[in-house]
């Protein structure tokens, strides 16, 4: 976001869409690759660099009022074509029919005979998929270090997930 005020300043017509994601996702992903770090120094780096970006975003956002606006990783997968249609919409640009197409046929679980007969997974599913592999104790963890961020981003406490 520090690098962001600069193209806005420098380039009128440059719009800023901060994608973020939840932090345990990210985590549990890190995990599963052999994070070297001990759990709660990630995602104290972790939650603290969001926290950081989140705030210059919602400054950026009083700066250059309709440049720069926030969406999350699970909103995009969870409701595809509601979610691209607001980022366009924030473009000021009308959502063309081949993306919302294209996009569709993307995120929705399908078999494609095309990509020799791969089963291309939904995305919602896999967006959501961290919350069957994390532990409770892991997620707790993660939880202890990072809720103080989730009311700026639109995330919940693990024991309060659905």
């Amino acid at each position: 976001m520090e690098v962001a005020e600069k193209l806005l300043e420098k380039d009128p017509g440059i719009r800023i869409i901060h994608l973020i994601r939840d932090p345990r996702a990210s985590l549990s992903s890190a995990l599963s690759l052999g994070l070297n770090d001990p759990l709660e120094s990630a995602a104290n780096t972790l939650c603290f660099s969001m926290f950081r970006d989140i705030k210059k975003r919602k400054e950026l956002e009083r700066k250059f009022p309709g440049r720069v606006f926030q969406t999350r990783y699970e909103d995009l997968a969870e409701r595809p074509t509601e979610t691209l249609k607001r980022v366009y919409r924030n473009l000021d640009m009308p959502l063309p029919l081949p993306v919302k197409k294209a996009l569709t046929k993307l995120v929705h679980g399908r078999r494609n005979l095309d990509s020799f007969g791969t089963v291309r997974k939904d995305s919602s599913a896999t967006a959501h998929a961290w919350v069957k592999a994390i532990s409770k104790s892991t997620a707790a963890k993660i939880d202890d270090v990072c809720s103080a961020l989730y009311p700026w981003a639109g995330y919940k406490k693990f024991d309060l997930l659905s």
